[in-house]
Order: structure tokens, then sequence, then C-alpha cells
């Protein structure tokens, strides 16, 4: 879809102005999701906000990045699968766990395929999930904490895979080696 661009500080709405150059100081760069979404500053700005929460969460660096790529997985989002593969990596996740998720295999270590598989299940269930499957999250070591820190991070990834979804966002450069086509794309 092309009715939603990337767009600059130029010219988004004025009340982005301050959330763009957080993210410029931040990153030193704006990347293309946040210039789309910055034709509604306030989704800019939740997002951002729900994303940093989540950072702030008891869920250790894995642990949210398989939270996060089990919802791009699920929800088919080229774009974010390629950044969160960045992320992952930069952030020391091991390789087999971020090559796992991007195909949706299960992870080789049970506690955290546990974590998937519950990630999955308040996402295909959306969030009516189980008396069993809640038991078998708590019994793998799991808190209610985290239970509602999932919750959190999902809510970040709806805001961005849906984004992404209305508006075919373009890679950034710094994200095309981790370019990823989902179960749904048919290879495309």
């Amino acid at each position: 879809m092309t009715c939603f661009p990337v767009l600059t500080p130029a010219e988004a709405p004025a009340e982005a102005g301050p959330v763009f150059e957080r993210v410029r100081a931040a990153y030193g760069m704006v990347p293309n999701l946040l210039g789309v979404m910055a034709a509604a500053p306030p989704l800019m700005d939740g997002y951002l906000t729900l994303a940093s929460l989540f950072r702030q969460s008891s869920l250790d660096a894995t642990e949210q990045q398989i939270v996060l790529m089990t919802a791009n997985y699920e929800h088919d989002c080229r774009y974010c699968m390629a950044g969160h593969s960045v992320g992952a990596t930069r952030q020391g996740v091991p390789a087999e766990i971020i090559s796992s998720l991007r195909d949706g295999r299960t992870l080789p270590n049970p506690k955290l395929e546990t974590l998937r598989q519950f990630t999955i299940s308040v996402l295909r269930q959306r969030g009516q999930v189980s008396p069993e499957v809640t038991s078998s999250f708590l019994a793998a070591g799991y808190t209610p904490r985290n239970i509602l820190e999932v919750i959190l991070g999902l809510s970040a990834k709806v805001m961005s895979n849906y984004t992404n979804h209305f508006s075919d966002t373009p890679l950034d450069p710094y994200m095309r080696e981790f370019a990823w086509h989902g179960p749904d794309s048919g290879g495309q």
C-alpha cells in the first residue's frame, strides 16, 4: 500500500517533532516504521512508550525477543521480523534461537519453548488461554507477573505489526540482510 508513506520530520504533523528528536538521539536515525507511525504522533509515542516499558520487564533479553519474534511470526510481519532479528543478534540471543523463531520451530530449551507456546496461545486464543496452558507456563518457572509482561509485549507488537500490514513498510538498509518471508507469504 502506498497510502502510508514514510514521513520525514518536515512532512509529519508538528507534534511528531519531539518524538523524532528522541528517536534520532537514541538510535542515530529514525526507522521507517516510526516514519510511517509519525502520521499519527500518539501512535508513534505510544508504541515507543510500550516498547520501552517492555524492555524494563523482568523477562531477560532472550525471553523478550521470544515474545516479540513469536508475535512477528504469528502476525506474518516481515518488517518487524527483520528488525527484531537484527536486535536479537545485537543483544547476543543465540543464533539457534533466532533461526528457530524465524522458522516457527521448537526452541531447544524447554523453558523457553514453554514461553513461545504460551505466547502463541495468548495470540491465537486472544487472551483466553486455557488453565492447562497457564499452569504449564507457571510450572516452567514463570510467574503471574510474566503473564502480564507477555501481554505488554504483545500490545506493542499489535501496534507495529498492524501498522506494517497497512503500510507495507520498506525495510531499513540495516535490516535487509535479515529480510524474511513468513509462512503466509508463499515465499514472496
